[in-house]
């Protein structure tokens, strides 16, 4: 079945006039995106021309504040643009990495990035021009990720990376990584710091994409570090203060990641119900 034309806007009673038009326009973009995720999830090709349209629009920087090319949305406007985006768009894969890169490396750059940070990276990362990641998994820190022992070791001028990630949502198409590594002692969340680093940098490498049984057009590899140097001026947020920076992107994720399932099953709630008024059997 095609997409419809004139899609259903759902009837919310406490959201105001700007935000039910708000969410329409969203909408009404979403659904001039390609219609071919079923090609390119066989063959696992991320769109990067429809991520682009998506930067364009507005979507990977909605919560951003303006003055860094963002759109300076609330958390109730960001979900509901990702509804709609859920909605409109078929490609579940490009949605989820949308949502990774927004939770992973925008929301964590305008918390706790410096004045120059944001300068260097925020503009890109909102426009789209430019696609962001986190290093969290490890092959023996998933589900508990604060078990990670990639390790942070002090250096002149900076510090000096080691460890295996795995995992890691956009790494092979990223511009910008946010590498978690304990740089102190402590359990936990305690005597993590985060790093911003890019492809290329000496001691980074990203592994080829891995095979997946779903979202396989939102790219997913290993990450090497093998004496990867980091300056002091890439450290994000404060030394030993990671776990607060992983905590808050995923507070910001499992708020609004589920906004586009929510897009996604109304869709195909939409469809099922049309395809059974006009199906017929047994006469």
């Amino acid at each position: 079945m095609t997409r419809s034309s004139a899609p259903s806007e759902p009837l919310i009673e406490w959201l105001r006039p700007e935000q039910i038009e708000f969410h329409a326009s969203v909408q009404r973009f979403a659904l001039t995106l390609p219609d071919d995720a079923g090609k390119r999830d066989a063959e696992e090709i991320f769109d990067r021309d429809s991520w682009n349209a998506c930067g364009r629009f507005g979507i990977q920087g909605l919560p951003a504040p303006e003055d860094f090319g963002g759109g300076g949305v609330d958390t109730v406007g960001t979900m509901l643009a990702l509804e709609a985006l859920g909605y409109g768009c078929t490609d579940a894969g490009l949605v989820f990495s949308v949502n990774a890169h927004m939770w992973t490396s925008v929301i964590p750059l305008m918390t706790y990035g410096t004045p120059e940070q944001k300068r260097r990276w925020l503009p890109g990362l909102c426009d789209g021009s430019l696609i962001g990641c986190h290093t969290v998994t490890e092959p023996d820190a998933g589900s508990d990720a604060f078990a990670l022992r990639s390790k942070a070791t002090r250096g002149d001028g900076g510090w000096v990376l080691q460890g295996t990630k795995t995992f890691i949502t956009n790494a092979p198409v990223a511009d910008l990584l946010v590498v978690f590594a304990r740089s102190g002692e402590g359990v936990g969340p305690f005597g993590l710091t985060a790093f911003l680093t890019e492809p290329g940098t000496p001691g980074l490498t990203i592994g080829k994409p891995l095979d997946k049984l779903g979202l396989r057009t939102s790219p997913m590899a290993e990450v090497f570090l093998d004496d990867l140097f980091v300056p002091d001026g890439d450290v994000l947020g404060r030394v030993g203060r990671g776990g607060e920076i992983f905590h808050t992107s995923m507070r910001w994720e499992r708020a609004c990641i589920m906004a586009s399932q929510v897009g996604l099953m109304r869709r195909t709630l939409e469809r099922c119900v049309a395809y059974a008024k006009q199906r017929k059997q047994f006469g």
